[in-house]
């Protein structure tokens, strides 16, 4: 998932427009979406969601679909985690790759 692409579900879901604006807030201005960056979202939403559970009274602790979907969940939310670290190890291979042509040019036309 791209930062675009987040930006276009947060603004497609269910959250309180509070959520979204503190999301909004934490993504302006960036080009890509780093780990730390995406790690902050991941934190809000889920705060929001415990806030929902624990405003209606309702503890799935025990509950086995609860669990069920929880395991979903964290599968998906691992599979994202696995995507932005293949993402972030390209970025970096990439800027280095950069870098190294850059010096080896710098190399070339002082010579």
């Amino acid at each position: 998932m791209d930062i675009e692409e987040l930006k276009q579900f947060i603004e497609s879901s269910d959250f309180t427009p509070e959520t979204k604006q503190k999301i909004a807030v934490m993504l302006a201005g960036k080009a890509v979406l780093d780990y730390d960056t995406y790690a902050g979202v991941k934190e809000l939403l889920q705060q929001e969601l415990d806030s929902d559970f624990k405003e209606a009274g309702i503890d799935l602790t025990d509950d086995p679909e609860a669990q069920e979907e929880e395991k979903k969940y964290e599968t998906a939310l691992e599979q994202i985690d696995a995507s932005m670290e293949e993402d972030m190890n390209f970025i970096e291979e990439k800027t280095k790759n950069l870098s190294d042509m850059s010096d080896t040019l710098a190399q070339v036309t002082e010579k």
